[in-house]
């Protein structure tokens, strides 16, 4: 079966002008707040099974209120958002073969998508994909742009081109979400000293944009990063590119209240809610010692058999 995609029509959740769901609002007295819970840190690498991938979110949302967001980090090599936008504007009768048992529907926005399974009914969990990248810093920190526009000339910089202060204050400056993710043995030395400065520039620390990110790698009982105390974190799955791991999607995540989410336009809802919130809260768990040192090991393996 071909995939089918199509245009989205929808009414703006919490907005008193369309019909109300109670499941998707965190108070069933008020029709002004809904919960967003989403996936930080999002990979969808190009050896990934998608139906797999957008089947295990599905899953994830089930039982939870309020619309998902998988917030991508895609690298500088990785193209999946732009091809699955670029085939949700095709007529639907061409033969497209990206997915099978899911749609993809644009918004009113370049820089989100709606996913929908093919077996669901109209009260399957509202599932989005938003547009983002990680980038590489001079110093090699690891910077998240998150609902960054791919038609941003930002989007297309070469990794290192940029040092990390300057890559968080041009993100920030366009009204984008920016965040350092920690990443295994990333925040160490050097680069340990550069995020504890970088945290510190008042214009930086107080943006109400910028977060630091935590993924679920950072095994129990690893200790929190100094740099967290005190800090807003927005946790991710940041799953790594190794087979069956498409089942590891969402499986560590945020969760912030939002005053109103339109689900035309999810990745402003998402900053909106961001921009708004003073805590975020954390939703899954991470990964024990073992798996996280048995992924390590097998995701260095494969990298030095490719080279």
């Amino acid at each position: 079966m071909a995939c089918v995609l199509r245009p989205t029509s929808c009414q703006p959740w919490g907005l008193s002008s369309g019909t109300v769901s109670p499941s998707l609002h965190n108070d069933p007295d008020s029709n002004l707040r809904t919960t967003i819970r989403g996936d930080g840190h999002v990979h969808l690498y190009p050896a990934f099974d998608r139906d797999l991938f957008f089947r295990t979110a599905l899953m994830r949302t089930d039982g939870g209120q309020g619309p998902f967001l998988l917030m991508l980090t895609e690298r500088s090599a990785e193209s999946a958002f732009l091809e699955l936008r670029d085939a949700a504007r095709r007529s639907p009768e061409e033969d497209r073969l990206l997915l099978i048992d899911h749609t993809v529907e644009i918004t009113a926005e370049p820089l989100s998508l709606r996913i929908r399974g093919l077996e669901r009914g109209p009260a399957e969990p509202a599932l989005f994909m938003v547009c983002g990248r990680q980038f590489k810093s001079r110093e090699g920190l690891e910077v998240a742009g998150l609902a960054l526009d791919p038609a941003d000339p930002l989007y297309g910089i070469k990794d290192r081109e940029l040092a990390a202060a300057d890559l968080v204050q041009r993100l920030l400056d366009l009204g984008v979400a920016a965040g350092l993710p920690w990443g295994v043995g990333k925040w160490l030395g050097d680069r340990r000293r550069e995020v504890e400065r970088l945290i510190a520039l008042p214009r930086i620390r107080d943006h109400r944009l910028f977060f630091l990110g935590d993924i679920a790698a950072r095994c129990r009982p690893w200790p929190e990063p100094r740099a967290f105390h005190g800090r807003r974190i927005l946790a991710g799955s940041d799953v790594l590119p190794l087979p069956g791991h498409e089942k590891r999607l969402a499986s560590y995540g945020f969760e912030l209240a939002s005053p109103v989410f339109d689900p035309a336009r999810p990745a402003a809802a998402f900053l909106a809610a961001l921009e708004a919130a003073d805590t975020l809260d954390v939703i899954g768990k991470r990964q024990s010692m073992v798996t996280m040192m048995v992924d390590q090991i097998r995701y260095r393996l494969r990298r030095g058999e490719s080279r």
